[in-house]
């Protein structure tokens, strides 16, 4: 096992930080991303591909969206190097899903999701982004009372401003409404481009916050039918690689001790892992806050409490 870093990590706060540590005494690390820090110990894992460890196999039909999924997704979403900076959601008329199953909807919408795929890449519009299909029971129309999926999507653009990606969303909803089939095209439309149906975020936080109430909700939708993938990609988002900081057992001790005082209100799971000397777990804590906390663990002397 080695204890060389990725060449393509950012050395700013590993430079630092380990200034003055014996390399032998390094046997606690951290992954820092922009919403999301993974802590470490080296005698219990490592930072690299875990192939061989469990898994494989043909994965059976996807019936739920699972906790693990959520928990995947989630991650996934705190790890873009930049937070996604527009907000977009995509229904479907009534008159599309009357007579199918759960199973026929899914796949419908999931060559309907396919197809905007595809016609984006022809029309030259390049958003970088994370779809979620959530499952939801109509409360009016037709199929009052049924589940019926639409999609939430978070991207982003290069160098795109306000009016930019107002264009943007106008054209993706109409081609969402023209692709989906519907007859009802002028309702189907006026629903696609309300204000209801999109937003700008503005920050990391607030897109946590979207996140929480939209994304990864627990719902109360139960099938025994497949209903495909719950979460995935819209062209490339940059996840970023994240920053290695090596740490000594007492640096950990003091990261962790930071931790509770920042997570008093946190489940009593979480706390007991928090208390373990030897622990892999990770939190969703941004950056900068994280930085903080390495600064004051740092410090020659340091003051009673933590500088929050």
């Amino acid at each position: 096992m080695t204890n060389s870093h990725p060449s393509n990590v950012n050395a700013c706060i590993r430079d630092i930080f380990i200034q003055e540590r014996n390399s032998e005494e390094l046997d606690e690390y951290l992954r820092v991303h922009g919403g999301v820090t993974f802590i470490r110990n080296r005698a219990l894992t490592f930072f690299g591909d875990r192939k061989g460890f469990g898994g494989g196999g043909r994965r059976g039909p996807v019936t739920e969206f699972s906790n693990k999924s959520r928990r995947n997704m989630m991650v996934t979403m705190a790890k873009m190097k930049e937070p996604f900076e527009f907000w977009q959601d995509l229904t479907l008329a009534d008159d599309i899903m009357a007579g199918l199953s759960i199973n026929e909807r899914a796949k419908y919408v999931a060559r309907c999701l396919w197809s905007l795929k595809q016609w984006a890449t022809r029309a030259g519009i390049k958003i970088n982004g994370v779809w979620k299909k959530e499952w939801q029971k109509r409360k009016s129309g037709a199929l009052v009372g049924q589940y019926i999926p639409h999609f939430h999507i978070v991207y982003s653009m290069l160098g795109a401003d306000h009016k930019a990606y107002e264009s943007i969303f106008r054209r993706v909803a109409a081609a969402w409404v023209e692709i989906s089939g519907t007859k009802e095209t002028a309702k189907a439309l006026a629903v696609a481009i309300h204000p209801k149906s999109y937003r700008f975020i503005r920050s990391r936080k607030q897109m946590q916050v979207y996140m929480s109430k939209y994304f990864v909700k627990k719902e109360g939708f139960v099938t025994n039918e497949s209903i495909g993938r719950n979460w995935g990609f819209i062209g490339d988002p940059c996840i970023d690689e994240g920053e290695f900081v090596e740490m000594t057992w007492r640096d950990m001790v003091l990261f962790k001790r930071c931790l509770r005082k920042l997570m008093r209100r946190t489940r009593k799971h979480f706390a007991f892992i928090l208390r373990r000397q030897y622990s892999r777990f990770f939190v969703f804590l941004e950056k900068h806050t994280i930085d903080r906390i390495l600064q004051y663990i740092q410090m020659p002397y340091r003051v009673e409490g933590v500088p929050f």
